[in-house]
């Protein structure tokens, strides 16, 4: 209530948050949507929940494929702030009757060898030492820090970046400092907000252009890029004859690709690029070099609001050889055939040329300028609440799972469960965004230039008035189709405004995807279907209709179609539902957002509600 006195004063209570589980397959009471957190209470103030909360405590099903996934806070506007401030991890779900078992660091390369000591064994001459101080610190429980050290070669490694203060804490700029020339842009309308943070530290795991010892081998590499908004372009390189080592990709987002893809081909392969939320399962081959001899893993990949500096965010870490200490049993991807997933196993092509499509969705990236800057970024120019400047809903929207709370969304997206869409994105901003669909994953189909300001024209023209209403959504009703078939609220993108051929996704991006980039300049499309990941796509009957795993079982595997759940929960269940038919709590649906954090946290963010 901004009539209330208590609004003018600074908020001095506990920090809200709440766990969002990047990636999984999660009933929605247990997703950690932004309107999901809770506080602790104390300073005087109460237990504090927001509009969609449901519990504290959380239960995953963790029955998805094998991936990398990671949890991080989600809380609406507090994301930004406390990620930065570490509330972020890694959640790594294996499946070895699945997976190679002798990929780097797997249960087959890491058997006892003749002479190896006990897993168990607390000795401190097992392991690699790792970080600034010569210390390991493998970021596990004891038991995996203890099996880690004894098997180090399958490795998380996170990358942020970071600003310090002169006492070495974390600093934000938020306009507090008048000093700090990095205020933001429009401080009359967001006195706190900046568009995009870039730090000039780069810290991994946690600490600052830290060193990793690897013997001369094949190392697994799980990379994730932590930063609010910086993405990096990776490359690893001899620091005595420059030299570049190949990269390996094995995996995206949703699990394993279904063979490896080299990623560098040395000396000039483009970098390994990694937008921020996005994650890459990679191994690195060191055989052939000798102790003694350092890499360092580098960026290039320089943003307008990033620069790279050589000597600081151009450096991500150090890579120091040392001997070995017995012989590399592991998975070679450089091997001719070397394939990652059996034949029942492999991804199944989500293409709309293989596999039947039941909607297709037109959606608009939007910048608000301001005075100063931009005032806020939009997914299909629609605010968070889904909301007009009037208060207005916006038209073809319902209000999300069956609450009647003014605080929560109107929502747009309401996909049925087991469906398979296209999602288009006419990218009408100066940047790029890395965008992350909740539930599901998904496929990117293609990338697509075009002519922002020749689409522009169209879409202004079919607001009233044909003036653009920024933040009021779509010109037209959202549940209309366009002259393309396409639901959204868009007008149809015209032929001439494409400027060239559709370019498919780089090899190493052909797998399950959580998040995806939308470079400006371009419509790229994904292929969103809501099921599990491990389900054909053709090749098997349709499956029933309903809570398939509870009343068909015997149907699987089977053939995702509208209206079949394959979840081990029911996606469908709004506030309302006290139990699904899985026993799980009702919740208030999904979400899907840019993962720049500080775009999120500014209305970069809609709600999306899965229909029966």
């Amino acid at each position: 209530d901004p009539t209330d006195p208590a609004c003018f004063e600074p908020y001095i209570g506990p920090i809200p948050m709440v766990a969002h589980l990047h990636g999984g397959e999660t009933p929605s009471a247990f997703d950690g949507g932004p309107d999901a957190w809770y506080t602790k209470g104390g300073r005087g103030f109460g237990v504090l929940k927001g509009p969609a909360f449901v519990t504290k405590r959380f239960t995953y099903p963790n029955e998805q494929e094998a991936a990398t996934l990671w949890y991080h806070d989600h809380a609406l506007g507090q994301t930004r702030t406390n990620v930065f401030s570490g509330l972020a991890g890694f959640y790594l779900l294996r499946d070895w009757a699945k997976e190679p078992v002798n990929l780097p660091g797997g249960p087959a390369d890491c058997k006892r060898r003749p002479g190896d000591k006990d897993d168990d064994d607390d000795s401190d001459d097992k392991g690699h030492r790792s970080g600034r101080d010569g210390k390991s610190d493998d970021g596990h429980g004891e038991r995996e820090h203890r099996r880690a050290r004894a098997c180090p070669y399958e490795r998380e490694i996170v990358i942020q970046d970071r600003i310090f203060d002169t006492n070495s804490q974390l600093y934000f700029p938020d306009g507090s400092n008048p000093d700090d020339p990095r205020q933001p842009p429009n401080p009359d309308v967001h006195p706190f907000w900046i568009p995009e943070f870039a730090g000039n530290v780069i810290v991994v795991n946690g600490k600052t252009w830290p060193f990793l010892e690897v013997e001369p081998r094949r190392y697994r590499f799980r990379l994730l890029n932590g930063s609010n908004a910086r993405p990096y372009r990776l490359r690893i390189q001899n620091t005595a004859t420059n030299a570049l080592l190949p990269i390996w990709q094995i995996g995206t987002d949703g699990g394993l690709l279904n063979a490896p893809v080299q990623v560098i081909n040395p000396p000039d392969g483009p970098g390994l690029i990694v937008a921020p939320g996005e994650r890459a399962d990679v191994i690195v081959d060191f055989a052939g070099l000798k102790p003694g001899e350092i890499l360092r893993v580098l960026n290039n990949l320089a943003e307008p609001f990033a620069p790279v500096d050589p000597a600081t965010t151009g450096q991500i870490m150090e890579l120091r050889v040392v001997k070995a200490r017995g012989k590399d049993r592991s998975f070679d991807p450089a091997e001719d055939g070397a394939v990652l997933r059996s034949a029942e196993h492999r991804i199944p092509s989500l293409d709309p040329m293989d596999t039947h499509i039941d909607q297709t969705r037109l959606l608009t990236l939007n910048g608000i300028p301001g005075p100063g800057g931009p005032l806020a970024i939009l997914l299909n120019n629609s605010t968070w609440l889904g909301q007009t400047e009037l208060g207005m809903p916006i038209p073809g929207s319902e209000r999300i799972g069956g609450a009647d709370d003014p605080r929560l969304p109107w929502t747009t997206e309401l996909p049925q469960v087991g469906a398979t869409e296209v999602w288009r994105f006419a990218n009408l901003t100066a940047g790029g965004h890395p965008l992350h669909i909740h539930l599901v994953q998904f496929q990117v189909l293609d990338r697509t230039p075009f002519d922002p300001a020749c689409y522009r024209a169209v879409y202004n023209a079919a607001f009233a008035g044909s003036v653009f209403a920024p933040g009021d959504g779509p010109p037209n009703d959202y549940a209309v189709p366009n002259a393309d078939g396409e639901i959204g609220g868009n007008p149809a993108v015209p032929t001439g405004c494409i400027t060239g051929e559709p370019r498919p996704p780089a090899p190493w991006e052909r797998g399950w995807k959580d998040t995806g980039r939308a470079p400006p300049n371009f419509i790229t499309r994904f292929a969103v279907r809501f099921a599990p990941t491990d389900l054909p796509s053709v090749g098997a009957p349709p499956c029933p209709l309903g809570n398939v795993l509870l009343e068909h079982p015997y149907a699987v595997p089977c053939v995702p179609q509208a209206g079949s759940n394959l979840f081990p929960f029911d996606p469908t269940a709004g506030l309302d539902v006290k139990k699904d038919a899985f026993g799980f709590p009702g919740g208030p649906g999904y979400v899907w957002h840019c993962h720049i954090l500080d775009h999120e946290d500014n209305e970069m963010m809609r709600a999306m509600f899965i229909r029966p």
